[in-house]
C-alpha cells in the first residue's frame, strides 16, 4: 500500500541527521531492508523520492559521484513523467511532485542540465557543419545552382538536427542512466527495476 513505508524513511532521514550524515552499519543495513521490503510494492512519489535522496546523500558521502547521477536522474525522470500527465509509473502514485522535493531536484540534477546543454550546442554546430558541406557538395559536385542548393542543403540539415533534437534528451538521459547504473548497488537497482520497467 502507497505510503506505508513513509514512516520508516522518515525515521531513517532522522537518524542520519542525528549522526551528522554518517552512515553507520547500522543506518545502511536499516536503509537496505526497508528499500528491499519495498521492491515491487506500489509506494507514493514522495517514497521514491525519499528512498533516491538517502540513496544520494549515502553516494554523496562515498563520493560516488555515479551513484549521485544516478539518484538525480531518476528523481529528474520521474518529474518529467509526472509532468506530462498521460504516463506514469504503475508502481509510484500520486501525480506530481512534493514542493519540498523541487528546489531539491533542481538543484541536484544541475550537472545533467548542463551537460546536456553542452550537446545541445554540439549538435548546433554539427548541424552548421553539415549545412555548409551540403551546399558545397549539392553545388560543385551536383552542379546545382546557388538557391536550389541552399534550400536543399537547408531543407536537410533542417530535419536531421529536428531530428535529433527530439530524440536527444530521451537517448541521452538513458545512456546517463546505464553508465551511472555500472556504480550503483544491486538493492537499488533491483528496487527501480520494477518501476521503471513497468513505465
Amino acid at each position: 500500500m502507497a505510503g506505508e513505508y513513509l514512516s520508516q524513511l522518515t525515521q531513517l532521514e532522522n537518524d542520519l541527521n542525528e549522526n551528522n550524515g554518517a552512515f553507520t552499519d547500522a543506518i545502511n543495513a536499516r536503509l537496505s531492508q526497508t528499500v528491499s521490503a519495498m521492491t515491487g510494492q506500489q509506494i507514493s512519489v514522495e517514497e521514491y523520492l525519499r528512498v533516491m535522496q538517502l540513496f544520494f546523500r549515502r553516494y554523496e558521502r562515498e563520493r560516488n559521484r555515479d551513484g549521485q547521477h544516478y539518484c538525480a536522474i531518476r528523481m529528474l525522470q520521474l518529474q518529467h513523467v509526472l509532468k506530462r500527465r498521460r504516463h506514469h509509473y504503475e508502481l509510484v502514485t500520486g501525480d506530481r511532485i512534493p514542493e519540498s522535493y523541487v528546489a531539491y531536484i533542481y538543484d541536484k540534477s544541475q550537472f545533467y542540465r548542463q551537460t546536456f546543454r553542452l550537446l545541445q550546442q554540439r549538435l548546433l554546430l554539427l548541424t552548421l557543419v553539415l549545412f555548409v558541406i551540403l551546399f558545397l557538395l549539392l553545388h560543385f559536385v551536383l552542379i546545382q545552382t546557388n538557391s536550389v542548393a541552399l534550400v536543399e542543403a537547408v531543407v536537410i540539415s533542417l530535419l536531421i538536427f529536428l531530428y535529433s533534437f527530439i530524440r536527444m534528451p530521451k537517448l541521452f538521459m538513458l545512456s546517463q542512466l546505464e553508465a551511472a547504473g555500472r556504480n550503483v548497488e544491486n538493492v537499488l537497482l533491483e528496487f527501480d527495476y520494477p518501476i521503471v520497467s513497468g513505465h
